[in-house]
């Protein structure tokens, strides 16, 4: 049983909202941003781990285990079956190129030594970018108010590839903050007396 999501916004609110230009956003939405946050990391995580296959199948856990945690947020069930398909259907909306990549970078893991250490970097920001974009497209699916067994899969399609190019984007500033925060460049000298 489903239960479509309903947004309670006062008159004041709406108000101010339009006033100030602003889009509407669901009461839930920074909740369900900060679960997607807690998934790509446990997503890269995944996608480190040195194993073929073992990293797709942990990848499908994580994002499965996120997408039920986001539908729980917003008082929605969905069959685990269908979650599995949706996120099978979303996957495969990838530039051929991206997943020939993804897939021949897991199958590197299988050349010892190199293989086990370098395919893990490149398949740990994919995977948390797959993540981010597929808790963006059901978070906007939940937040449009449709009924979750009505998600459109051509635009949920266009939204995932939009959102996973965002998710690169997020990965590549946080990767690139972490090494400005960590570099001797970054530190301030000490105070010669």
């Amino acid at each position: 049983m489903t239960k479509e999501v309903e947004v309670e916004m006062s008159h004041d609110q709406v108000e101010h909202s339009e006033a100030e230009g602003e889009k509407l956003k669901h009461p839930r939405h920074d909740d369900a941003h900060q679960i997607i946050s807690k998934y790509m990391g446990w997503s890269a995580g995944a996608g480190a781990i040195p194993f073929p296959v073992a990293d797709v199948v942990a990848l499908a856990a994580v994002q499965t285990k996120m997408i039920k945690e986001i539908l729980s947020l917003y008082d929605v069930t969905f069959s685990e079956v269908r979650i599995k398909s949706t996120l099978t259907i979303l996957l495969g909306s990838l530039p051929p190129q991206m997943l020939a990549g993804a897939v021949a970078g897991s199958l590197t893991k299988l050349i010892p030594g190199v293989g086990q250490v370098l395919a893990p970097l490149s398949l740990v920001g994919l995977s948390a970018a797959a993540s981010y974009a597929v808790g963006t497209v059901f978070v906007n699916h939940l937040e449009s108010g449709e009924a979750i067994e009505d998600i459109n899969m051509k635009t949920s399609k266009a939204t995932f590839r939009k959102a996973f190019d965002e998710g690169k984007k997020k990965i590549k500033a946080a990767t690139t903050r972490k090494k400005v925060e960590t570099s001797p460049e970054s530190e301030t000298p000490p105070a010669v007396a």
